[in-house]
């Protein structure tokens, strides 16, 4: 036979470190309150604006174990609009093309309401992929 621990280890590490990258039905998978993480103004912004540390914090609304975090992005058009509007690829509004990632935590928390859950995320350029970035 063969020996597949080594595989079966790489394969369970990478289920908890590789985001996942679908859409997540807001009722049923978001446990907390949201926080932003950063504003990014389109028509001025630079490359350097894109790699930051943002702490966060979210505030668990009901009992729950959180396996991981999602990540969305809402756009605005108002400058200099007469009719300003906005789209949200997040967990409770309608699906488009875009997607959440879900960011796995290396072990499951559990929360009760009011329980908070902190953290830092760190987004920075991929080393060897100047068109990636990281997000730690």
């Amino acid at each position: 036979g063969f020996k597949m621990r080594t595989i079966k280890d790489k394969i369970a590490r990478s289920a908890h470190h590789d985001p996942a990258v679908e859409h997540f039905d807001g009722s049923k998978h978001v446990v907390t309150s949201s926080c932003l993480l950063r504003t990014v103004d389109c028509q001025t912004c630079s490359v350097a604006d894109l790699v930051f540390d943002a702490p966060f914090e979210v505030v668990a609304e009901k009992q729950a174990t959180v396996v991981g975090l999602l990540n969305w992005f809402d756009t605005y058009f108002d400058l200099g609009c007469d009719d300003p509007s906005m789209f949200s690829t997040g967990p409770f509004t309608p699906e488009t093309h875009w997607k959440q990632s879900a960011f796995y935590l290396n072990s499951p928390v559990e929360m009760a309401p009011g329980d908070k859950l902190e953290g830092m995320v760190r987004l920075s350029r991929h080393s060897k992929n100047h068109r990636h970035l990281e997000i730690l």
